[in-house]
């Protein structure tokens, strides 16, 4: 039967492979969570990722309260359990209210892609981009292709 110190002496000793592990996980699962949620992703595979994210996410924050209990603070400690902790509110947020979520990624995006737009001008000595360079742009870069209707799924800003 495994006891308590013995899980927080294997944190500890496998700390590198953990957090080698654990943290691009946290990141890419809630990365994908949050693009799925924008593409409008059905309801079941966003909460599928959103458990996977979450799981990583208290893993890691279980695995940093490891080094607190004998108190290790130093710097990437706390990085790593800030990590774990945006990651979990990303995942709720995309779990209890992704219409704001998708509203915010695709305004994001929106003026990304202006602000890009604008740079690629300027680099062209100051003359506007061709149509079809503009088609290109947008087809890389499109949210989603699929016709959605309401206020939250307004096209995104040209």
């Amino acid at each position: 039967m495994l006891s308590l110190n013995a899980l927080l002496d294997f944190s500890r000793c496998h700390c590198v492979g953990i957090c080698a592990s654990l943290v691009p996980i946290n990141i890419f699962a809630t990365a994908f969570t949050v693009v799925q949620v924008s593409r409008n992703h059905s309801p079941r595979s966003v909460h599928f990722n959103i458990g996977v994210a979450s799981l990583a996410a208290v893993l890691l924050a279980l695995h940093d309260l490891s080094w607190l209990m004998i108190g290790v603070v130093m710097a990437p400690t706390y990085i790593l359990f800030t990590i774990a902790l945006v990651c979990l509110s990303f995942n709720a947020w995309a779990g209890w209210h992704s219409q704001s979520l998708r509203y915010i990624v695709r305004t994001v995006v929106g003026y990304c892609l202006t602000i890009g737009r604008n740079i690629m001008a300027q680099v062209h000595n100051h003359s506007p981009i061709e149509p079809q360079q503009v088609r290109v742009a947008q087809s890389i870069c499109a949210m989603d292709s699929r016709p959605q209707i309401g206020p939250l799924h307004s096209p995104l800003p040209r």
